[in-house]
């Protein structure tokens, strides 16, 4: 939770014109120049690396940035860690958004990408992310599974311009097993649902701010978290892994009305959890966002033998 915080305090959103009137916030992964056109324009500025900028235009291969009061183009490829100024137009590039959820009728052993695999129970609600003839397209670590259409009961979200009180509009789905807890695995699993006990039921209204840290912190001893694996220091911390709920959270909401205000990854080369950049650090920085829809949300979250996932409802 702290390892990347001596190069990258809290990303901010800046209350400027300029971030106004861009796309995306986002930093740039090396040291690069400003150029008046893509391809040979002529430099006009240069971003340090880890450098934060405002992307006003998004390209595939080329992005039109500010910096320091200066404009230019910059490879795409340089950028990373983009927080959108108006989420419903401009999505996180490289997110995908979960559909809906499954409901599993019967125990079901569920692994992909590095992730050797858990035995999710009956019950288990799973978000997916794409829904075919005879399957769901589940992301597991930095990967995906497939589960069989007959495996449980499918709920679509509601588009969250529809829904009326009591329906889902969003969530997310994230593993985690015995390989995270360098010999404490079961007390990073406890940090996580305590995470989720205090999470599970809280409403934001709108046009209000949410924070992580003012709901689940302080993280330690006293409030229920224990010592376990984290990113940081020696990888070692109280409240090891609840770092996993934000990310969960975090997701569920990316695609969502709800503008974030304090957000920071854990590592440049992210968590083993979810794609690179899309993950939540909390501890020495805060997640939090503003609900931007006309009416309040209801968050659940629910933890159970390597399945984590965190609901958005209507309230």
């Amino acid at each position: 939770m702290k390892k990347f915080a001596a190069v990258w305090l809290v990303f901010l959103i800046l209350f400027s014109a300029t971030a106004q009137a861009a796309q995306y916030g986002a930093m740039v992964d090396r040291a690069v120049n400003l150029r008046s056109d893509t391809e040979n324009g002529a430099v006009v500025g240069q971003v340090p690396r880890f450098g934060e900028v405002n992307v006003q235009e998004y390209g595939e291969e080329w992005s039109r940035i500010s910096y320091n009061k200066k404009s230019g183009y910059v490879k795409t490829e340089y950028l990373f860690a983009f927080r959108s100024y108006d989420p419903m137009n401009f999505p996180v590039p490289g997110h995908v958004p979960a559909v809906g959820c499954v409901t599993l009728e019967n125990e079901l052993f569920i692994s992909g990408g590095d992730f050797l695999g858990t035995d999710a129970p009956a019950g288990s609600v799973i978000c997916v992310t794409g829904q075919g003839e005879t399957d769901f397209t589940v992301p597991v670590w930095r990967s995906e599974a497939k589960l069989d259409a007959s495996a449980g009961a499918y709920t679509p979200f509601v588009p969250w311009q529809d829904a009326q009180s009591g329906d889902l509009i969003g969530g997310y789905t994230t593993f985690y097993g015995e390989q995270q807890g360098k010999g404490l695995a079961a007390e990073r699993e406890s940090n996580i649902l305590r995470g989720c006990e205090l999470l599970s039921g809280h409403v934001v209204k709108d046009d209000y701010r949410f924070s992580f840290n003012r709901l689940c912190a302080p993280y330690a001893s006293y409030n229920g978290y224990k010592y376990a694996p984290n990113i940081g220091g020696d990888g070692f911390g109280y409240g090891g892994g609840v770092c996993q709920v934000t990310t969960t959270l975090y997701n569920a909401v990316l695609p969502l009305p709800c503008r974030l205000r304090d957000w920071c990854i854990h590592q440049y080369q992210g968590v083993v959890y979810v794609p690179q950049f899309l993950d939540a650090a909390v501890g020495a920085h805060d997640f939090s966002f503003l609900n931007q829809m006309p009416y309040s949300i209801r968050i659940e979250a629910t933890a159970q033998n390597g399945v984590l996932t965190v609901l958005v409802y209507r309230n």
